[in-house]
C-alpha cells in the first residue's frame, strides 16, 4: 500500500530530525562561546596596529627609537605582531562565518521537515485507529503500549501535582519563619529594655506567629495526600501544637519567649529540610519517567510502522 511505504519512508526521514536538532544546538553553543572571542581577536588587532601607527608617524616613542638606532627594527617586530593579531582575527571571523553558515543550512533542513513531520504523524494515526479496528493481535499490541502510556502519563501528572503543593507548603514554612524572626527581633527588643513582656510590642507579633504556624498544618497535609499518590514515600511528622509560642493571657519572660521561639526556629528550618529532599525526590522521579514515557512513544511508533496496514 502506498500510504504504508510513505509512512515508512517518513519515518526513516524524520529519523534525521533528532540529529539536526542536536547539531543545532552545538552550533548555537559554538556562536555563543566564539562571540566573546571574536571580540576580543577585533580589540586585540586595532591595538596592535596602533602600535604600528604610532611608530610610523612621527610620534614621541618613534623619535625615542630612532634616537637609539632601533625604530626599523622595533618596526619590524610592531608590524609583525600586528600580522598575527589580524590573521588570529580573520580566522576567528571564518570560523564564525562556517558556523553560520551550517547554522543556517540545519535550520532549513528542519524547517523542511515540519510538513513531512505533520504528514507522518497523519499517517500514523490512521494506521494505528485501522489496526485498532481490525481487533487482532496487532490492535492488541498497540492497545498494551497505549496504557503503557497512560499510566506512566499518569504518574507523571501526579508527581507534578505533588510537587507543585510541595512548593506551596516550603512557601509557607518559609513565611513562618519570617514571622518568627520578627517576632524574635521584637522579644530581644523587649529583654533589652529589661521588661518582663513588652506587651505593646510584641501582642501583634507572636499571635501572627502562632497563628501563621498553625496553619501550616492544612499546607503540610495537603502534600502529604498528594504525596501518598505518588510512588515517593515519606512522611514530614509536622505537630504545630509542639511550637506553642504564645498562649492568650499568658505572661511569660522575654528569655522563655526567645527560647520557644528559637526551638520553633529549628523545628520549621529541619521541617523545610525534609520538604526540599522530598522535593527533588520527586524532580528525579519525573526525569526518570519521562525518559521511560518517551522510550515506551518511540517503541509505539516503530511497532506501528513496521505493522502492516490492513487491506
Amino acid at each position: 500500500m502506498e500510504c504504508n511505504e510513505e509512512l515508512r519512508q517518513l519515518h526513516r526521514l524524520l529519523q534525521r530530525k533528532t540529529e539536526l536538532e542536536e547539531m543545532r544546538a552545538a552550533l548555537r553553543e559554538k556562536q555563543r562561546k566564539l562571540a566573546p572571542e571574536l571580540k576580543e581577536r577585533k580589540r586585540s588587532a586595532r591595538a596592535e596596529q596602533r602600535d604600528v601607527d604610532r611608530l610610523e608617524r612621527s610620534s614621541i616613542t618613534a623619535l625615542v627609537y630612532h634616537a637609539t638606532g632601533k625604530l626599523e627594527q622595533q618596526l619590524a617586530s610592531e608590524r609583525a605582531e600586528a600580522k598575527a593579531a589580524q590573521e588570529e582575527y580573520a580566522s576567528a571571523v571564518r570560523k564564525l562565518e562556517d558556523i553560520e553558515s551550517r547554522l543556517q543550512d540545519t535550520e532549513m533542513q528542519l524547517t523542511a521537515l515540519e510538513t513531512g513531520q505533520q504528514r507522518y504523524e497523519q499517517l500514523l494515526e490512521q494506521k494505528r485507529n485501522a489496526i485498532k479496528a481490525v481487533c487482532g493481535a496487532d490492535a492488541d499490541k498497540i492497545i498494551g503500549k497505549e496504557q503503557t502510556l497512560a499510566f506512566l502519563e499518569g504518574q507523571i501528572t501526579r508527581l507534578k501535582e505533588a510537587y507543585g503543593t510541595g512548593r506551596t507548603a516550603r512557601g509557607a514554612v518559609n513565611s513562618v519563619l519570617s514571622s518568627l524572626e520578627h517576632a524574635s527581633i521584637q522579644n530581644s527588643l523587649a529583654r533589652g529594655r529589661g521588661l518582663i513582656n513588652d506587651l505593646a510590642s510584641l501582642r501583634d507579633s507572636l499571635p501572627e506567629a502562632q497563628s501563621a504556624i498553625l496553619s501550616l498544618k492544612e499546607y503540610i497535609t495537603g502534600f502529604e495526600a498528594k504525596l501518598a499518590m505518588t510512588s515517593i514515600r515519606g512522611t514530614l511528622n509536622f505537630h504545630p501544637e509542639e511550637l506553642a509560642i504564645w498562649k492568650p493571657g499568658l505572661i511569660t519572660s522575654s528569655l522563655a519567649t526567645g527560647s520557644k521561639i528559637h526551638l520553633a526556629e529549628e523545628k520549621l528550618a529541619s521541617l523545610q529540610q525534609r520538604i526540599d529532599r522530598l522535593l527533588e525526590q520527586i524532580r528525579s522521579e519525573i526525569g526518570q519517567i519521562n525518559r521511560k514515557l518517551q522510550k515506551n512513544r518511540d517503541s509505539l511508533e516503530k511497532m506501528i510502522v513496521n505493522m502492516d496496514w490492513p487491506a
